[in-house]
This record gives C-alpha cells, structure tokens and sequence, in this order.
C-alpha cells in the first residue's frame, strides 16, 4: 500500500518522488516531487480530498478498508445465494426433462 510506504519514507527522508495520475482511465502519469510529505491529501469521495496528517490518512484508509470489507462479504454472500438459486433451478429442470 502507498500510504504505508509513504510513512516508512518519512522516517528517513521529508520528501518523496512519486508518479501522479492525470485524469481517469487514460495511464497518463507524471512524476512529481513532495517536498514536505508530513501531510498529504486522501479522496474521501465526490470529487473531494481532505488534507491530512499521517496518522489520521492511516485512520481513513482502516475505516475505507473496513466499509469494503463489509460490502465484499455482502457482495460474496449475495453471490453464494444467487448460485444455490442457479444450481436448484437446474435440478428442477433436469427433474422434468427425465419426466
């Protein structure tokens, strides 16, 4: 993960290199230089980013870990659902196709 490789850099250095995204979707990056890495920027949704320390961006990343988390295991549970669904509709198709 970034952010984490971005705190252990911090230890050592007070700036970084990085390659930054320009727009969405198009692979087109540029390099940046960060000259003070003791706060960065985190997307929090809608076209936002909120300016943080360190530790409160670790804060926001557990909490964005943990929401998607959540909506994998819905996500699988759902899944799991649908394909015991699939697999009784068939049965009952072979039933009456033996019939």
């Amino acid at each position: 993960m970034f952010l984490l490789s971005l705190i252990d850099l911090q230890g050592e250095h007070h700036s970084i290199k990085s390659l930054v995204p320009l727009g969405k979707g198009h692979g087109v990056q540029v390099q940046a230089h960060v000259a003070d890495t003791s706060f960065i920027f985190v997307k929090v949704g809608l076209g936002f980013h909120v300016q943080c320390s360190l530790p409160e961006a670790l804060r926001i990343a557990s909490d964005k870990e943990l929401e998607l988390q959540a909506k994998l295991d819905s996500h699988t549970s759902d899944i799991c659902q649908i394909k015991a669904r699939i697999t009784l509709m068939e049965e009952g198709i072979q039933a009456m196709q033996e019939e």
